[in-house]
């Protein structure tokens, strides 16, 4: 019952100009920051913990426009859900695409592993129109509502991409695909068994990674790539790939995981805001 009433209200608060939904987004933040102080003490503790060297008035400057990004990361998610492909590419172009390409000719497979900054969820529209030729695919985890799951895969696999739950991963790991192939992995969420993840320093602090970007990479001798998504202005950004590894073969999976490690961090030290501090990303211990 929950979803046919949520989704069509979706559906239509998707068709909303984008200057319409920043305004909406506006009250959201303000919500978010003021008025119920969404998971206030962890976006605090998070960033006091990871920028020691900051000021408390600099924090407080940085969660504040964490908030506003937070809420224009949700109303661009409903956005995604009937953005034209015109307008994706307008407002989220890759700059280098020809790299993915070039490497694709040759007939490298590539995976591509991206954090939590700037609005991941258009990026991944952007690159699925971009990937037109080769097998394209993205990791997720699935719901529990399977109508909501439906959902989630219809609109995010609006340009051809082939989204995998995580629990079908152990058999694309073994498998592979057949020909090239292009995979996105949102590689810096928490880890469900903290004893199996990569342990190691992130902003100062003990964190467990995900090692399975790393893993398919070695598997299929996939070029190992990072996605930076910058925000340029509100409501535009573009996507830089930057090859962390040629030949992945030559390492082991901890030593490309910490290759994605420091690129993230770097990403996320020249513009702070721009990470999704609300997540619970130290709640694990070693």
């Amino acid at each position: 019952m929950v979803y046919y009433l949520v989704v069509p209200f979706l559906y239509l608060l998707s068709w909303l100009p984008f200057g319409a939904l920043y305004v909406l987004a506006d009250g959201i933040a303000f919500v978010l920051r003021v008025a119920i102080g969404y998971r206030r003490k962890v976006v605090f503790e998070n960033l006091r913990k990871s920028f020691p060297e900051k000021t408390e008035a600099e924090i407080k400057a940085i969660a504040k426009e964490f908030y506003r990004n937070l809420a224009d990361r949700m109303v661009e998610g409903v956005k995604c859900i009937s953005i034209s492909r015109e307008e994706i590419l307008k407002r989220c172009p890759v700059e280098n695409y020809e790299i993915v390409e070039s490497y694709c000719k040759q007939g490298r497979s590539v995976v591509a592993v991206l954090g939590h900054c700037g609005s991941w969820e258009m990026a991944c529209l952007s690159s699925s129109i971009y990937i037109d030729k080769y097998t394209k695919y993205s990791i997720y985890t699935a719901g529990r509502n399977k109508q909501f799951d439906d959902f989630l895969r219809r609109t995010r696999g609006r340009f051809g991409m082939q989204l995998i739950s995580m629990q079908q991963t152990p058999h694309y790991l073994r498998h592979g695909f057949s020909g090239v192939s292009v995979g996105m992995y949102l590689a810096d969420q928490n880890h469900s068994n903290p004893k199996r993840a990569y342990w190691t320093n992130f902003l100062h602090q003990d964190t467990p990674f995900m090692t399975g970007a790393a893993r398919f990479a070695k598997a299929h001798n996939s070029v190992f790539l990072f996605v930076k998504v910058k925000q340029l202005k509100r409501g535009y950004y573009s996507i830089e790939n930057i090859t962390l590894e040629e030949n992945p073969n030559n390492f082991t999976e901890h030593q490309l995981t910490e290759k994605f490690v420091k690129a993230l961090e770097q990403q996320i030290q020249e513009r702070p805001a721009d990470w999704l501090w609300s997540h619970k990303r130290w709640k694990h211990k070693r």
